[in-house]
This record gives structure tokens, sequence and C-alpha cells, in this order.
């Protein structure tokens, strides 16, 4: 009996494991202000899920300007978060977005438009 109730106990145990892992998202991203007035600094804070494969994660911005940076992971014991600041970003719409780089491939985070409001540049 013991066995049966131990067995069903870690099986509950991996499912409910499973779901809660499928749950947290790989990486995020939050950017604060995303409507502003040229010219605008942005911040822009990543946060990655502790993974054993974890190997890069990377921040991305495309409009007016354009930024890729990206930056090494060691797996579970890497930091979570990173900030990132775009300094006096002229007036556009942006888009910008994170990605994780994984043993096992790649995910993103949702993208995050920024509306840099202002004269349009000669």
């Amino acid at each position: 009996m013991n066995t049966v109730v131990m067995a069903a106990l870690g099986t509950t145990f991996m499912c409910l494991y499973g779901l809660l892992t499928l749950a947290i998202q790989p990486v995020t991203l939050s950017v604060r202000p995303y409507v502003g007035f040229a010219p605008l600094t942005v911040r822009a804070l990543v946060r990655v899920s502790q993974y054993p494969g974890n190997r890069f994660a990377c921040l991305m911005i495309n409009g007016t300007m354009y930024f890729d940076d990206c930056w090494p992971l060691d797996g579970a014991r890497a930091p979570i978060t990173f900030t990132k600041w775009w300094m006096d970003l002229p007036s556009g719409t942006y888009r910008s977005q994170a990605r994780v780089q994984r043993v096992e491939g790649v995910w993103y985070s949702t993208p995050v438009t920024i509306l840099v409001l202002g004269e349009e540049s000669p």
C-alpha cells in the first residue's frame, strides 16, 4: 500500500511541477516609459527564468535607431534580471523584444511597442 501511495504522490508531484514549469515564461520584458516625448530615455527590464539550459539572453530595439545586445548566461546560476537604458531616443515608433537562447532552442518575450512623440528628424 505504501508503495502505491508513494507512486501516486510522485506522479501527482511531477504533473504539478510540469504545469508550473509551463506557466513560467522563459523570458519577459518590461519597458518604462513606453510613451513619451523626444528625446526619451527608456528603461528595459529583462527577466529570465532560472534554468540549467540557459546560454544567452538578448535585448533588441528596432525603429529610428537599432540596438541588439546579448550577454552570456551561466545556466541556473545566472542572474535573473537585467536592466538596459536607452538614452535620448529620437521620435518614432520602436519595437523591443527580449529573447533567451537555451540548449533546446530560442524563446521570445512578448514584443513591446515604444512610442516617442515629437518632431520628425530631417
